[in-house]
């Protein structure tokens, strides 16, 4: 039942208007925290913001790869063998928002690309 309760209120808050659209990194850094700090939640507040954190990292995750696909510009490359699991690419957001402080009052969208662009460039063509 508790798992239901956390489920439901996570879902809710992901569709409250403009919520998602504005985070900053900031915001984002708060859900993942946990994630940053390697342990599991301990109450259901935790448990929200990490599912909320999951929730957000993955939707940009799924939408940059689609916006990569249909564009002809690269702005990160994943090899194909190396294809991230979800829970990898929030790791490498968190830990990215956690070692570059001076940029968390930035939209999140932008610095996901940034940190994934860090993570895996895109070789240049010679």
């Amino acid at each position: 039942m508790r798992l239901v309760a956390i489920f439901t209120t996570a879902i809710a808050l992901s569709f409250t208007p403009n919520a998602n659209a504005q985070k900053t990194g900031h915001d984002v850094l708060r859900e993942c925290r946990l994630v940053v700090q390697d342990r599991q939640p301990d109450t259901i507040e935790e448990s929200i913001d990490t599912i909320l954190c999951s929730g957000y990292v993955s939707g940009l995750n799924d939408m940059s790869q689609l916006m990569l696909g249909l564009s002809k510009v690269k702005i990160f490359c994943i090899p194909q063998k190396e294809t991230p699991k979800t829970g990898q690419v929030v790791g490498i957001f968190a830990k990215w928002l956690s070692v570059n402080p001076t940029a968390l009052h930035e939209r999140a969208r932008r610095l996901f690309l940034v940190a994934m662009k860090d993570a895996y460039p895109c070789e240049k063509l010679s």
